[in-house]
């Protein structure tokens, strides 16, 4: 469908943005310079997006072509909710990536790294609460504005 394919898009690049700090390590402990490894991830990286923008763009035109007869309104309104669903994965996922980094950070420092992972597990929940919202408010602007173009035709 559409939406799995929109989503296999985002997520493939969000794993590549995710990857790419620890490909970076990678190069260095590889003998590559910060400069090299941070060129080469940033390849990688721009590879990744510019194949999940090109499936999304083929996904979008073979959909479209296949549906002319629904209503832009209905299109729009799914589009909106597709890019908030999106939108809050990247924010979670970014919101998780950091955490992991703090935990790292806590233990390579000898801190406390139980209540560090607690913190940052709060910090994931919040964010997911505040993403969850997101989402719903897309739901309901995308009825809204369905309803108003059915009113109107």
């Amino acid at each position: 469908s559409l939406g799995e394919q929109l989503v296999e898009a985002a997520t493939d690049a969000s794993a590549a943005v995710v990857h790419a700090p620890s490909a970076v390590v990678g190069e260095i402990r590889g003998g590559a310079t910060l400069p090299t490894a941070f060129t080469n991830a940033g390849t990688t990286v721009r590879e990744v997006v510019n194949t999940a923008g090109s499936r999304v763009r083929t996904a979008v035109g073979e959909y479209v072509g296949a549906s002319a007869t629904l209503p832009n309104a209905v299109l729009v309104g799914a589009a909106e909710i597709v890019e908030s669903v999106v939108r809050a994965q990247g924010t979670v996922a970014a919101t998780t990536v950091n955490g992991a980094f703090g935990v790292a950070t806590v233990a390579a420092r000898g801190g406390d790294v139980w209540e560090a992972f607690g913190d940052e597990r709060r910090e994931v929940r919040a964010q997911a609460v505040v993403a969850r919202g997101e989402i719903v408010e897309s739901w309901r602007h995308a009825r809204q504005h369905i309803e108003a173009a059915r009113n109107v035709g």
